[in-house]
């Protein structure tokens, strides 16, 4: 449900980050293989517009994958990881902070 609605406001506003007084919104996209550095983010939803299949690293030596697919939103408590994507093909997420 999200998903169409994020990814018809990123081509008609172009916009990659909007921020207002009570949410934060950043439209990420991660291109085929890519690995992210160690980052931290506040609590947040993540909302896929594609598939995905990330390997993610945590502080401690601790890894996960996560799975999900097209249109699947998760919440995620604030902390740091090192995302990298799994899949010969680009990811793309929507992240909304709460203010």
């Amino acid at each position: 449900m999200w998903a169409p609605m994020l990814s018809l406001w990123i081509r008609t506003t172009g916009k990659r980050r909007s921020t207002t007084t009570r949410f934060g919104l950043c439209a990420i996209a991660a291109i085929a293989r890519a690995k992210g550095v160690m980052h931290g983010h506040a609590a947040h939803v993540v909302v896929f517009l594609t598939s995905a299949k990330t390997l993610i690293d945590q502080p401690g030596g601790k890894t996960f994958i996560s799975v999900r697919k097209k249109g699947d939103a998760i919440s995620v408590p604030a902390g740091e990881h090192a995302p990298e994507n799994l899949l010969d093909e680009s990811v793309e997420v929507i992240l909304v902070e709460r203010k």
